[in-house]
């Protein structure tokens, strides 16, 4: 069992910005946050004794953000939802292939860490009021296309959801790094 705070065992975790200064911040739109990373692998913990060395776990723990703690939502734009749905979906891929992943070792579990990012920088950040071309249903123009309800569709698995290429690293160069 994790014995320490998840924020000691995770650095994931401890990225974040200062936290609201005044009560109107929570309606300033002037600026937007969001995690570096939307996943991290966690191998070993720092107990209570800061002298000591970290324990290590018997099996590595994937650690993913979702929601608000990932990407702080822009509602001038109706996006929050949009946005929130799309990286829990895609939290969800990838926590459903951590077993499979875990199995395969360390190139294994950095492929699905590289592949969880990917989707997260190439595909839910860029998204926005005027840009869901990435998205299956609408075309390169952002107008919708012909399907009148395309996310009946979707589900976790990404190509349900994205347009290609679903990744921006090559599926080549991501098979590459499992050898």
């Amino acid at each position: 069992p994790v014995t320490a705070p998840l924020p000691a065992a995770c650095p994931l975790l401890r990225d974040v910005t200062v936290g609201f200064h005044r009560s109107v911040d929570i309606f300033d739109f002037s600026e937007r946050s969001s995690m570096k990373q939307a996943c991290e692998v966690v191998t070993a913990v720092q107990g209570d004794d800061e002298g000591a060395a970290p324990t290590p776990l018997e099996k590595p723990l994937l650690v993913l953000s979702v929601g608000d703690a990932l990407q702080e939502p822009f509602w001038p734009e109706g996006l929050g939802i949009n946005r929130g749905m799309h990286n829990a979906l895609d939290a969800c891929w990838a926590a459903g292939r951590w077993g499979e992943a875990r199995a395969g070792g360390d190139a294994a579990m950095s492929v699905l860490v590289r592949q969880r990012q990917s989707l997260y920088e190439g595909k839910t950040l860029q998204m926005h009021g005027k840009v869901r071309s990435m998205l299956r249903g609408y075309r390169a123009d952002n107008s919708k296309g012909d399907s009148p309800k395309p996310a009946h569709y979707y589900s976790p698995d990404p190509a349900s959801r994205y347009n290609a290429p679903v990744f921006t690293e090559s599926q080549a160069e991501l098979r590459a790094s499992r050898v």
